[in-house]
């Protein structure tokens, strides 16, 4: 019976894909909780936001990310934070040690990045464009985490002068924002729980190849994840459609699958990542 093995076929198909969905609104969930414990470095006891108003705002700068270009998405969960201030505990918290949380947040995947670059680079088959795009991306996202290092670190001296006084104040608001990098338990467990986010998108990467019948293997998960990421960094256009397809596709060719697979792939794989910017953010 025909009907009944495509009936089958088509289950397991959309097992995979719910499956790939599911994976990145667990990974949504370890990011959000890595951003709470920054927050909570940040800022007093009493203007803790509650967790669950952290993952929706997380999940609000999800949508606007997918829908909006220029990564207007990280200011957009400062925002949501902000207009519910009384309910979230944020009220009277500065806009700008809010915007140094995520700037903070934001620095923490490079830890898992390098890590899976590393591996990546050890496992994968490579073009040798890509070694030159990974190579330069770790180590221009390594120089600013060392540089947000170190201004954690300076303390806040007072000046003179009203007009520089002002400047180094708001400076020193947004330092308040990458305070978690001076508290080792803190930072360890926020880098941890990032680390996890990142493993369960990688793990919803493969699940989404099985779905297309890609058995190219985990390293192969690994790299498309990667070039993602980094046909991400600079968003010039709503989720630079196109562009990501094209750094998903080129280097499955070097697994046997053809161009215009690996491009419908990539286009599936983005959606489904949308469709979970999007469902949390709405």
């Amino acid at each position: 019976d025909w009907g009944a093995v495509w009936g089958a076929f088509r289950f397991v198909i959309w097992s995979w894909i719910v499956l790939a969905l599911l994976l990145n609104v667990a990974s949504t969930f370890f990011r959000a909780l890595s951003w709470s414990l920054t927050i909570g470095q940040a800022l007093p006891e009493k203007h803790h936001p509650r967790l669950i108003h952290v993952f929706s705002a997380f999940g609000v700068g999800l949508f606007a990310n997918a829908v909006v270009p220029g990564r207007l998405g990280e200011l957009a969960r400062v925002a949501t934070l902000r207009l519910a201030g009384d309910v979230t505990g944020t009220q009277g918290v500065t806009t700008v040690a809010l915007v140094g949380t995520v700037f903070a947040h934001r620095l923490f995947d490079l830890v898992p990045a390098t890590i899976l670059v590393v591996w990546v680079l050890l496992t994968a088959e490579v073009p040798h464009w890509a070694v030159v795009a990974l190579s330069i991306a770790v180590l221009v996202g390594l120089t600013l985490f060392m540089a947000a290092w170190l201004s954690a670190r300076r303390g806040h001296r007072p000046v003179m002068r009203e007009g520089v006084g002002k400047l180094r104040q708001l400076l020193g608001m947004a330092r308040q924002g990458l305070s978690v990098l001076k508290a080792p338990a803190p930072l360890a467990a926020a880098i941890l729980f990032q680390c996890l986010g990142w493993l369960l998108q990688l793990l919803a990467v493969f699940a989404a190849m099985q779905a297309f019948g890609i058995d190219a293997g985990l390293p192969a998960a690994g790299l498309v994840l990667v070039l993602m990421n980094v046909a991400t960094i600079l968003p010039l256009w709503p989720g630079n459609v196109g562009l990501v397809q094209a750094a998903v596709a080129l280097p499955l060719r070097n697994y046997g699958v053809p161009y215009a697979t690996g491009f419908a792939f990539g286009l599936a794989l983005q959606a489904i990542e949308i469709a979970c910017g999007v469902g949390l953010g709405l």
